[in-house]
């Protein structure tokens, strides 16, 4: 794909600028792992008329259904979804860049054809901030130098492949851990096909997901302060933007139970399927959290004939929960970033899925000029982490 902002689409969007239209408005809805936000933006399509866009690296895959905790098609109450089931594990070279121009040039324009709400709804934060901001100006993947340093990452080892980025951009290799093999090559590969380093790029120091999450809550934003875009500059677009979270003790409890009934419904089965159709070779589906997990113990299993006993079942259940908290928190780092100012905090656990459900909604309708129902929550009250 080519990596030009412009398309048919984009220049819609400025056609309906220039005639004096005012910014269309978009929802958003992202979160943290296990946060509720399936089932609430069910709830919200159904309250706005609209359409659901996932925005999650995951299931975007077919196959990978159980371990993504991909909403089931009998549980969709009839409500058109996108970006599920796209692509196929073998289909290895898909990128956040990809996604984003499906939406602009594809879906985006095909929900408001149809005179539905778009409602975005996932925790992937590179294809958020891909939609807000546009690309990053950084060059593209160049597979012939990604090969090569594949190759000697595999001669030298992934800490040497560090040490060399660290001569280059010590700013960016100080956010990566010496065993990010993917970050640190991609690093490598962006400093020598450009001759510049990863940090001089916007967004190139924040795009790591490695910070460690802060306890101190992000300060709440008033409407004036809602950046505005989609992307951001183009000025066509209003998005608003909900992050949901959890308090952390409850968090990893839901987390727990989500795993619990992952495994119960068949997460090692599945991943079985899924390395018949080349899992093993799609380095974003294979490093995601759970499948990882289930590879490692497959490979390490006793048996066999690949089934984990007892103990290894129990071990690798910690381990999911322990990674996908992990996740979670870097989770919460990536959407408390300056670029992400747009989105308003809500702590599901004290308001609820109802009293969530009726701030966005009134927001949203107030946006839109509409008036407010009897059953609207005011949109001025907000629970923050």
């Amino acid at each position: 794909m080519t990596t030009e902002k412009s398309s048919a689409f984009l220049d819609a969007a400025d056609e309906s600028l220039s005639a004096g239209k005012p910014p269309t408005k978009v929802l958003m809805i992202a979160g943290v792992t296990a946060a509720g936000k399936t089932d609430l933006s069910l709830d919200l399509a159904e309250a706005l008329d609209g359409e659901l866009i996932s925005l999650d690296s995951v299931q975007i895959y077919k196959g990978a259904d159980i371990g993504s905790g991909k909403i089931h098609p009998s549980q969709r109450r009839g409500l058109p979804h996108h970006l599920i089931d796209t692509f196929e594990p073998s289909e290895r070279n898909v990128t956040a860049f990809d996604v984003c121009e499906m939406v602009r040039k594809e879906v985006l324009p095909g929900v408001l054809a149809r005179g539905k709400t778009p409602i975005f709804v996932g925790g992937t934060g590179l294809y958020t901030r891909m939609l807000l901001w546009g690309p990053s100006e950084a060059p593209g993947p160049d597979m012939a130098l990604r090969s090569q340093l594949e190759d000697e990452a595999d001669e030298e080892g992934t800490t040497a492949m560090w040490d060399r980025l660290n001569a280059i951009d010590p700013l960016y290799a100080a956010k990566l851990s010496v065993n990010d093999r993917k970050r640190i090559l991609r690093g490598l590969e962006i400093c020598l096909s450009s001759n510049k380093r990863v940090s001089d790029f916007p967004f190139g120091a924040t795009d790591t997901l490695i910070e460690e999450s802060r306890d101190d809550a992000p300060p709440p934003l008033a409407d004036e302060e809602w950046r505005r875009g989609f992307l951001v500059d183009q000025g066509t677009w209003d998005v608003r933007g909900w992050f949901l979270v959890r308090p952390r003790d409850v968090l990893r409890t839901r987390i727990a139970a989500r795993l619990d009934g992952m495994l119960a419904d068949g997460l090692v089965d599945e991943v079985k399927q899924l390395k018949n159709s080349g899992l093993e070779d799609n380095i974003s589906l294979s490093k995601a959290v759970g499948y990882r997990q289930v590879l490692a113990a497959l490979a390490e299993c006793k048996s066999p004939d690949g089934v984990l006993n007892g103990e290894e079942l129990t071990a690798l259940r910690e381990r999911i929960v322990t990674d996908t908290y992990r996740f979670a928190k870097r989770q919460l780092t990536w959407f408390r970033s300056k670029d992400e100012a747009c989105f308003r905090w809500i702590d599901m656990d004290k308001m609820g899925e109802q009293g969530a459900l009726g701030v966005i909604v009134a927001d949203f309708r107030k946006a839109r000029g509409e008036r407010e129902t009897g059953d609207s929550y005011h949109a001025s009250r907000f629970d923050y982490i």
